[in-house]
């Protein structure tokens, strides 16, 4: 039992090397999708390397992937810093649509720390919210917007955005009573096609709290967002 059947990786941009893997995912002919930086590697369902898919110039990072229908469903950072997006990409690696930006603030590094793309995809359907953001939406893999669905959890509760410069370089020491005023919608997924699980945390409320955070679920049918 747990028999090696294949091992990809080692530092490099050659194919099968990785300087970072950020997510991987399986599609519909048993494939494996693998993020990493700049690039998205396709693993046939044979163990050898189907493809690699190259991302556009400026793209920094992908935070998530998905194949879904003939489209890719991607989180992913560009460089300026533009803030996060989820993004379609068909399967050659063309970006499409932009699904949802990430709002950023005057470009503040540890705001922007806190932002995050979070989907799931079902079909044509893609289920989407940023970490800050509540309640969740939908949209087909065309880009059309459709519901909006969820209320907002206590413990997500509404950020409050510093003056501009306050904790720079010091995010984790001065930005502490801040960054316990919020939560963030930390994932989101997709069960037997029927059921959305929203994964969210909240920092604990009291400095020196332990734990520093708590987490919840919330469960929404698939069919009737309710």
């Amino acid at each position: 039992s747990g028999r090696l059947l294949r091992s990809f990786g080692g530092p490099g941009d050659g194919p099968g090397e990785f300087r970072r893997i950020a997510a991987v995912a399986w599609d519909a002919e048993g494939r494996l999708w693998v993020a990493g930086d700049p690039r998205v590697t396709v693993i046939g369902s044979d163990f050898t390397l189907d493809s690699i898919l190259l991302l556009p110039e400026g793209v920094e990072m992908l935070w998530d992937i998905e194949p879904a229908g003939a489209s890719m469903v991607a989180g992913e950072r560009r460089w300026p810093i533009a803030g996060p997006s989820i993004v379609l990409y068909d399967r050659s690696g063309a970006p499409g649509p932009i699904l949802m930006e990430v709002p950023e603030v005057d470009q503040l590094p540890y705001v922007l720390g806190e932002y995050r793309p979070r989907f799931a995809a079902s079909g044509d359907t893609v289920f989407a919210a940023s970490s800050t953001s509540y309640p969740l939406r939908t949209f087909r893999l065309d880009g059309t917007p459709l519901d909006t669905f969820g209320s907002r959890p206590p413990s997500i509760g509404e950020m409050t955005y510093p003056e501009m410069g306050a904790y720079a370089g010091s995010r984790q020491v001065l930005a502490g009573e801040w960054l316990r005023t919020f939560g963030t919608v930390h994932s989101v997924h997709l069960l037997q096609d029927s059921l959305i699980v929203v994964e969210h945390q909240r920092r604990h409320p009291e400095p020196g709290g332990i734990p520093p955070w708590s987490y919840y679920l919330d469960l929404y049918d698939r069919w009737t967002l309710e």
